[in-house]
């Protein structure tokens, strides 16, 4: 397939940089997709595969595999978008210490979603748990949580990394901040695209990395952000949080395999997916080895679960 159809769940710039990036420089092409069409699907990422409006989609690795447990549907997760999560706790200005969040008001999206979970980690790391603070759930959109520290709405808020210089410049800042593996999120395609179509993923993937390695270059940050400033993203914010992001990102579109594990288990005992869950059938490791051999790097996980 010289055209390829892929859904994102969100417009941050960090999740699309990728597939802008690649098309722009080649990287695709090289590997014989001449067009990559970039679809924003929002919290529809798993409906949009389904229902075939999307070849490929991206979207929360946990999610994925509870959509698949829920569904019953063959999903198949290709390759991770980013290998390891920021942990942010930002807490609004005059909040300098663990003890004054103490019966205050937090954040971290949706009841019952992994950054509440988060959130509860983050909250014994500093000395504090549920009980010290007022869990507050909110809507999905992270920018709208950080608005609500900065309005003195809510007392603190787990944020992104695109969110550290608005918060510091308004005088916020962090209680906790620390990077954890875990391959928080990847394309995924269906079952019944890749035995038709195994070719195409493949090289999808072997143009994904080859992106990834060229832009974890930090000498093409300025050209990365050009280009993406040509495709109407903001990049305003994204001069100061590049790096942060940057190391987040799987430069490999791969991950190590007790991540994956310590991750889901932690989602079971949140109950973000169900007791049981067998990430490991969700998970194609034949198309991401062939595709880092295009790529020229070393596989990762260097063997199967």
């Amino acid at each position: 397939m010289s055209t390829l159809a892929v859904g994102v769940d969100s417009e941050n710039f960090m999740t699309n940089m990728p597939l802008y990036v690649g098309q722009e420089k080649g990287f695709f092409a090289e590997f014989g997709i001449e067009n990559v069409e970039v679809t924003v699907t929002g919290d529809q990422f798993v409906s949009a595969l389904i229902s075939d409006s999307v070849d490929i989609s991206h979207g929360a690795t946990l999610d994925w595999f509870a959509a698949g447990e829920a569904s019953g549907e063959e999903l198949r997760f290709m390759g991770t978008l980013r290998d390891n999560e920021l942990l942010q706790l930002g807490v609004r200005p005059g909040i300098e210490s663990p003890e004054d969040l103490r019966g205050g008001q937090v954040t971290a999206g949706p009841a019952g979603s992994a950054n509440e979970a988060n959130l509860r980690f983050v909250l014994g790391e500093i000395g504090l748990s549920e009980d010290d603070v007022e869990i507050v759930p909110t809507n999905p959109g992270s920018d709208a949580w950080l608005a609500a520290v900065l309005g003195e709405q809510l007392d603190g808020a787990m944020l992104f990394a695109r969110h550290i210089a608005p918060l510091e410049d308004a005088g916020g800042s962090f209680l906790y901040q620390d990077l954890r593996a875990a391959p928080q999120d990847g394309f995924v395609t269906t079952e019944a695209f890749l035995s038709e179509n195994e070719a195409t993923a493949q090289a999808f993937l072997a143009g994904l990395i080859k992106t990834k390695q060229w832009y974890s270059d930090p000498a093409n940050k300025d050209e990365v952000l050009q280009i993406m400033a040509d495709n109407g993203f903001d990049t305003t914010e994204l001069e100061r949080s590049y790096e942060p992001e940057l190391g987040q990102q799987s430069p490999d579109a791969g991950f190590e395999l007790e991540d994956m594990e310590a991750m889901v288990e932690r989602a079971v005992e949140g109950e973000q997916v169900p007791s049981g869950t067998d990430w490991t059938k969700y998970v194609d490791l034949d198309v991401l080895w062939a595709a880092q051999e295009d790529a020229g790097v070393d596989r990762r996980p260097a063997e199967g679960p």
